[in-house]
């Protein structure tokens, strides 16, 4: 539709101070309840219970929208990054590999894909280091093609996935191997986007 472009801002409150989850929930539930198979009712129905933290019910839901979903729905990459998020925060490591191990190709080019798969290997790495110490590499690896693919201007589900938000986890990264050049160049990358904590780690550590 034409548009045209008005000196007018806009500024929705319709969330401040409110909680609409139970709300929500009702809607959504009587919704799924008409059409119980629909991927997308089930989708936002695991996104509202992860909203509220209740990551379980969360997880069945993303396993039952993921199982029905047609992959070229334009929320489907959201679909599989948030399950893969609900299965860090429950610990379900494996399942989680399932899923990264099915969605490697399909959504390779996704810099979220990328993003949540480093932020899920540093989590299995840490919580058993003696064990899963081989997968090490593999956070620093989907971190460098997180930034690759927003050098390629590949879609952003997340602001910063494909640069700030990755490049200061890649100097966390750095830091914590006590690699200063590295950790400094990245925490430079992400600090130019005026990224907060980018620029506090550089006054921290002097650089």
């Amino acid at each position: 539709m034409p548009r045209i472009e008005l000196p007018i801002d806009v500024f929705h409150t319709g969330y401040f101070q409110t909680d609409k989850s139970e709300r929500n929930l009702t809607i959504l539930k009587e919704e799924l309840s008409n059409n119980p198979k629909n991927a997308y009712i089930l989708y936002q129905l695991a996104r509202q219970y992860k909203t509220m933290s209740l990551f379980q019910e969360a997880a069945n839901f993303f396993k039952k929208s993921y199982q029905v979903a047609d992959r070229s729905e334009e929320y489907f990459t959201d679909l599989v990054v948030n399950y893969i998020y609900t299965l860090i925060e429950l610990k379900q490591y494996y399942p989680a590999f399932e899923i990264i191990d099915q969605m490697n190709v399909p959504l390779g080019n996704s810099p979220d894909y990328q993003f949540v798969c480093g932020i899920f290997y540093m989590n299995f790495v840490l919580s058993d280091t003696a064990k899963n110490i081989d997968f090490l590499p593999l956070i620093e690896r989907s971190y460098l093609v997180c930034l690759a693919l927003g050098e390629r201007n590949e879609r952003e589900i997340v602001l910063g996935t494909g640069s700030f938000l990755v490049a200061y986890n890649l100097g966390v990264y750095y830091e914590m191997f006590n690699q200063k050049e590295k950790a400094k160049y990245y925490y430079e990358i992400s600090s130019a986007y005026n990224y907060i904590p980018a620029k506090s780690r550089l006054i921290a550590l002097k650089w």
